[in-house]
């Protein structure tokens, strides 16, 4: 690995590489069942797609901590906004789905340990995924097949590296989790809901083989997405993200 490989992250966080083939995710599960470090940082460094994954050690119960969800997309988000053009629109899709410009390019996943003699969990690990380059130009795609896909360089960001993004993502993540910490999930609601995928607009949320359809009116204050649907109003739970990821990127 060069220098250059080597994300400058924040002191509270710290970086780990995987070796080339395994996930950081898995490894960065693995560290938190074996007590590893809150703000273990584990990342790929292949440069088709940024992999990374945070330990946390949550201090509320399982549904509340959950909220970190909505904490990590907001600052995936803004690393993603950080590094690309202002005309690519950066959204996001309950509960865990990251879109460019009405094309999914990739989302989060989450892993939370037992609860503990104090009732928290014993840990926590949100992973981040984004595809950067894409089917690549000797892949054998028909013209019209990836319209609800895209990648960072079919939207010209030809010059983003993964590392860039795990560096950009680490640091607005800590910034994210200090306005969660400061000012509550309130706040985190009021920046999440004007990014959503199709909001106040019919949707459709497809989670482990089941499809939920409405108008996506919002979040509700426990992180929960609520729909309006003919017979009214029906909330979806912010822990069906343990269920997911509701995205694939194959």
């Amino acid at each position: 690995m060069t220098e250059q490989q080597i994300p400058d992250l924040p002191p509270l966080l710290s970086g780990i590489a995987v070796p080339a083939g395994q996930d950081p995710l898995a490894a960065a599960c693995a560290s938190a069942e074996a007590d590893g470090d809150p703000g273990e940082l584990y990342y790929a460094t292949d440069e088709g797609r940024m992999r990374c994954a945070i330990v946390l050690a949550p201090d509320r119960p399982k549904a509340e901590a959950l909220q970190m969800v909505h904490v990590s997309m907001l600052a995936l988000g803004d690393a993603l906004g950080a590094r690309l053009p202002a005309i690519v629109g950066v959204m996001f899709g309950w509960p865990d789905r990251i879109y460019l410009n009405g094309g999914l390019v990739g989302g989060l996943q989450v892993r939370i340990g037992p609860d503990g003699e104090d009732g928290m969990p014993d840990w926590m690990v949100v992973g981040a995924e984004i595809d950067i380059a894409g089917p690549g130009e000797d892949a054998l795609v028909e013209p019209g097949t990836r319209i609800e896909r895209t990648s960072l360089v079919e939207e010209g960001c030809v010059e983003v590296r993964a590392i860039d993004l795990v560096e950009s993502f680490g640091r607005h993540f800590l910034l994210w989790f200090q306005r969660y910490r400061a000012d509550g999930f309130e706040a985190i609601m009021g920046n999440w809901e004007p990014r959503a995928y199709q909001y106040r607009e019919e949707t459709k949320i497809v989670i482990a083989g089941e499809t939920f359809e409405g108008k996506l009116a919002g979040l509700n204050p426990a992180g929960g997405v609520v729909l309006e649907q003919k017979g009214g109003a029906r909330i979806l739970p912010l822990s069906m993200v343990l269920d997911g990821p509701s995205w694939d990127l194959s």
